[in-house]
């Protein structure tokens, strides 16, 4: 097969534009992920008994329910953050994740104290093992997966992708109108609240209070 050397030509035709190019991608990454933390703080203020926040990478990064906290050291027994599926070792910008640019997806997850609703502490406990176990039995028996939540290990998933070219057009106006995946998603975590909640008391049936 002969090796063809369009994508070099077209690296080497636009190179004055690929070295401004880093700087500009922080610029937009600010700038989108600034107004997907403002949504997520505005839904999170619009609601009663929830509290923290979904600012990512350089918040906290965790918000929820209050009633998911724990009575005697107030710590979450669940709760939501963003983000995408992994550290982006294969790829430069979180916003390639947003935009559906890399395998990697961007989205809201799911994360669960494994420890704590297992109850499994100690030499030779395993309760991430444990958890994952009953939540890929349990998965199937809610409407997570009809909510769009996916299944990933010890943790649940849902994906969030922006149109890329809807972004393009619309930058650098309101964000609003090309953001909405976002609100949709945040829809979607009323009705996913409720299912975490029947799947978080039958585990404390079945491991103990």
């Amino acid at each position: 097969m002969t090796k063809t050397y369009e994508p070099h030509s077209l690296v080497i035709r636009n190179l004055a534009v690929l070295e401004s190019a880093p700087e500009i991608v922080r610029e937009v990454e600010k700038a989108v992920f600034s107004a997907v933390h403002e949504k997520i703080e505005a839904w999170i203020a619009a609601r009663e008994n929830w509290d923290g926040t979904g600012d990512f990478p350089d918040g906290e990064n965790c918000f929820g329910p209050t009633a998911w906290k724990t009575a005697e050291n107030d710590k979450r027994i669940a709760w939501f953050a963003i983000g995408p599926e992994s550290d982006g070792d294969d790829y430069e910008y979180w916003l390639s994740a947003l935009l559906g640019i890399v395998q990697d997806k961007y989205g809201i997850w799911v994360n669960f104290n494994t420890t704590w609703i297992t109850r499994q502490t100690g030499k030779g406990a395993r309760p991430s093992a444990t958890w994952k176990k009953y939540l890929a039995e349990q998965f199937p028996l809610t409407k997570l997966g009809a909510l769009g939540f996916e299944l990933e290990g010890e943790y649940l998933f849902l994906p969030i992708q922006v149109d890329g070219e809807a972004l393009a057009e619309d930058y650098p106006g309101s964000l609003q109108f090309v953001l909405e995946p976002v609100d949709d998603a945040l829809r979607k975590l009323e009705a996913a609240h409720t299912e975490i909640d029947i799947l978080l008391k039958a585990a404390q049936v079945k491991f103990g209070e």
